[in-house]
């Protein structure tokens, strides 16, 4: 693992790995759970310390990056669900099983999706609901996405805020996104997905965490940014590959 770390530091591409603390959406704006209530923050089991965001898909079931889950043993998550505070409130949910996509490659980032299941069923509430997968999303453009997030507010900054932020932004065509980030051209694949440059960037923890519609609807799951660098695009995987795998594990 120290080889990978030290190999993403030298590609400017920055992942859920070696990260201690968690990470917060760069300028994003505050964010109450009620405008995001399918989102899970995921933390170690045994310190409760924030590492990755999720995506509730179902009562049992959280969508997230395999990046975050890779190496962890299945009891070794905890979902935290209904609070906008990444250190009280909210109902905790302990795992049971990590479901990593079998093809995931934590090289390249390749197939950076996978399914934490919960030992107990999660309580829908006004503030703790699910997300949609958004179907057959095939576009090069959609205007209106928001991804949210725990994650740092500044790379220079070692205090985590410790509420939940957000920022709305807009999808590009992966041909624009490998000429605007030309070092990583070659990781950006047809299975993910960009976000335009806007100088606000996703930081360390927020991979996992899902870029949705304004119908809350998942489009991509934070995979990696340039060391929370606002003036490249963001990476997600994209949702629409994954769709069936995702289902035949779900329902």
């Amino acid at each position: 693992m120290v080889k990978w770390v030290l190999l993403a530091l030298l590609a400017g591409v920055t992942t859920a790995y070696g990260t201690k603390i968690g990470s917060r959406i760069i300028d994003g704006a505050f964010t109450p759970i009620s405008a995001a209530p399918f989102m899970a923050s995921l933390r170690s089991f045994s310190t409760n310390v924030h590492f990755c965001g999720g995506a509730i898909i179902s009562t049992r079931f959280i969508l997230t990056a395999a990046q975050c889950t890779n190496g962890r043993a299945n009891n070794d998550i905890s979902v935290v669900v209904g609070s906008p505070l990444r250190n009280s409130g909210g109902s905790a949910h302990r795992s049971i099983n990590i479901i990593g996509h079998p093809f995931f490659d934590h090289a390249t980032l390749e197939n950076d999706i996978a399914l934490v299941q919960t030992a107990t069923v999660i309580l829908l509430t006004e503030n703790v609901q699910t997300a949609g997968l958004y179907p057959n999303f095939t576009t090069d453009y959609l205007n209106d996405t928001k991804i949210f997030g725990w994650g740092l507010m500044s790379r220079q900054n070692p205090f985590d805020p410790i509420d939940l932020h957000s920022k709305t932004t807009k999808t590009i065509p992966n041909r624009e996104c490998r000429l605007l980030n030309a070092g990583n051209a070659w990781r950006i694949t047809e299975n993910k997905l960009c976000t335009e440059v806007d100088l606000r960037s996703n930081c360390y923890g927020d991979e996992g965490g899902a870029l949705v519609t304004n119908k809350l609807e998942i489009i991509g799951i934070a995979s990696w940014h340039s060391n929370c660098n606002g003036s490249l695009p963001d990476v997600y995987e994209r949702l629409e590959p994954y769709r069936l795998w995702i289902l035949s594990h779900v329902q």
